[in-house]
């Protein structure tokens, strides 16, 4: 394990050149060693409160804001499962302010115990100097599970906020969200490979994880209204064409997992007029395939200020 001071150092070096270049990716590895075994995601959530502060090297953006800088960025990352070292290093190292955005795309883990556990992180994290812009996963419950939620406007769309912490947003499957005049589709949840492992030893398990049908056809009234044409998707699963079949766990009877959201969004990456790309989380590993990239513990930034035309401006917020 890396010591704190040595992990900035790396984070520093890594952010020399300018940070809005392209996103780099790994090559896909051939094996599934990127996933954690069956049940250790549990295992993490479980023993968060507990675990020693981590910093983990991060190594994708190629530069870092300038201290008192305004421009608004926004960022994206992969799931974070409760543990937040790794955010509060690259918010130290890249001078990040309350107006910029962090897009966490699924299994955020600020929504997982639903007790007074979550309180304590969330505070937490709410100290932090950025807003974050999660996306449902499926190892948390919806924000409609938890208590304090209210809905309010961002962005020209409808996020899930607590007016304790209004840096933490979580955003509304099937909203289209007005990021630098760019629209951004915000679509959560997937199914649990290790729901089975789960229920048998009692770790969190949770029934709303997937889309329901009445998400489902919302999201698609919502493409219907925009003509099934937006900038970005950020989703926490993938297309079915899209799975990095090659990190899936050993030896798990992939008949048995349940592919339905899959499926659902293959439906709409075929009648979607996509500008820019689609990202997506869930699968720990890092890879990049015809516009699609999926993320973990890796940055990059979208609605970069270069890419947008002068016309949109930016909407205000407000409780609706």
């Amino acid at each position: 394990m890396k010591s704190e001071g040595r992990a900035e150092s790396h984070n520093s070096e890594a952010a020399s050149e300018t940070i809005r270049k392209p996103l780099s990716f790994a090559r896909p590895k051939a094996s599934g060693q990127d996933l954690p075994s069956s049940g250790k995601i549990e295992e993490m959530n479980e023993t968060r409160a507990s675990e020693e502060v981590r910093t983990a090297p991060y190594s994708v953006l190629s530069g870092k804001k300038q201290k008192g800088g305004d421009r608004m960025h926004f960022y994206i990352t992969g799931d974070t499962h409760g543990n937040f070292s790794r955010i509060a290093a690259f918010c130290r190292t890249q001078h990040t302010t309350r107006e910029d955005v962090l897009i966490i795309l699924g299994d955020v883990g600020l929504n997982y115990f639903l007790d007074e556990r979550d309180k304590r992180l969330k505070e937490k994290v709410a100290a932090l100097n950025i807003t974050l812009f999660c996306i449902h996963g499926n190892h948390e419950a919806r924000p409609w599970e938890a208590e304090g939620y209210e809905e309010k406007l961002w962005m020209g769309a409808r996020v899930y906020a607590e007016p304790d912490y209004p840096n933490l947003l979580f955003a509304k499957d099937g909203e289209i969200y007005t990021m630098r005049g760019k629209r951004v589709l915000a679509i959560g949840g997937a199914y649990s490979v290790d729901k089975e492992y789960r229920l048998r030893y009692g770790y969190r398990w949770f029934e709303s994880e997937q889309p329901s049908e009445e998400i489902k056809a919302y999201t698609e009234g919502q493409l219907k209204a925009a003509d099934w044409r937006v900038d970005y998707v950020l989703s926490h699963t993938v297309p079915l064409d899209f799975e990095p079949v090659w990190s899936f766990l050993p030896g798990l009877d992939q008949s048995k997992v349940d592919k339905r959201t899959e499926q659902w969004l293959q439906t709409l990456y075929d009648r979607l007029d996509i500008r820019e790309g689609w990202y997506a989380g869930h699968y720990h590993c890092c890879c990049e395939r015809n516009g699609l990239r999926i993320l973990f513990e890796d940055y990059g930034e979208i609605c970069c200020e270069e890419e947008t035309s002068a016309e949109g401006g930016m909407p205000t917020e407000g409780t609706l």
